[in-house]
This record gives C-alpha cells, structure tokens and sequence, in this order.
C-alpha cells in the first residue's frame, strides 16, 4: 500500500514540475522570452471571423450584445479595429453604425470583440439585418449578413 502511495506521489511531483518548467520558460504567456511555442499560438481555430451572438433569426432586444473573434484571414486590425457593425432596417435603412473594437489588450490573434448595441427601434420594423464589414476595400473587402428579429 505503501510503494502505491509513493509512486502516486513521484507521478504528482512530476507533473507539477513540468508544469512550473513550462511557465518558468513561459507556455502560458502569449510571447515567450526561450522561443517556446506559447498556448495561444497552438490553438485550432478558425480563419475569419466567429460570431457568437448574435444567430440567425435570433430575436434581439436592444440594447443587444454582439460578440466574438476575428482570426485573420482578412479580419485585421485598424487601430483598435476590426470593422464596423451596422445594423439595417428590413428596407435597408441604417438603424445604428459603430466601429467593432477589441475588448484585449494585445494585438495577437485570435481578436475577440464584444460590442453592446444600445438605439431605439422606430415603431414599425419587425426584421433587420446585422452587418459586419472589415477594414479592408475592394477584392479583399468581408462581409457578414445576420439576419435577426426585432422583439
């Protein structure tokens, strides 16, 4: 019972080793000062831009909350800026426009935003349509088309 107690405890000191190795050279930092590979840099996610909230045919009550990450891929950042979020009216008129800052302190990818839209819906429009452009012109210009419910 004993020799278990012990080789469960040299597993522990192990592990906690390598743990405290890793952050000594600097694993869980987002720039290491050895060349390690930080955490961040291996994480699998997808190129562009993931909106969490809102979804399609979300019904949204303002003020809403609008978030999630850019990675690139012709998301880039403009001093302090992804882009910009709009949101239009079923007819096509802009009900509210503001750019689509990070909520970070770094400027290293993934980008996560979170931006509260806060305006009165005019009476009369049931539907709208959430808008994201980036910061880019022409060929390379992205946008994203969220259609939403007005409550």
């Amino acid at each position: 019972m004993k020799e278990n107690e012990g080789k469960i405890a040299s597993i522990i000191i192990i592990v906690v080793g390598i743990i405290l190795c890793l952050s000594v050279l600097g694993f869980w930092r987002r720039d290491s000062d050895y060349g390690l590979i930080s955490y961040r840099k291996t994480l699998k996610l997808p190129c562009g831009i993931t909106i969490y909230n809102p979804k399609d045919s979300d019904k949204i009550e303002f003020p809403f909350r609008i978030n999630g990450f850019a990675n690139g891929c012709g998301w880039e950042l403009t001093n302090g800026s992804i882009g910009t979020v709009e949101v239009l009216a079923s007819n096509g008129i802009v009900l509210y426009r503001d750019d689509l800052t990070k909520n970070q302190k770094d400027d290293d990818f993934p980008i996560y935003f979170e931006k509260d839209i806060i305006f009165r819906i005019p009476l009369g429009y049931k539907s709208g349509v959430v808008v994201l452009k980036n910061n880019l012109n022409g060929f390379n210009s992205n946008v994203i088309q969220i259609p939403v419910l007005f409550k």
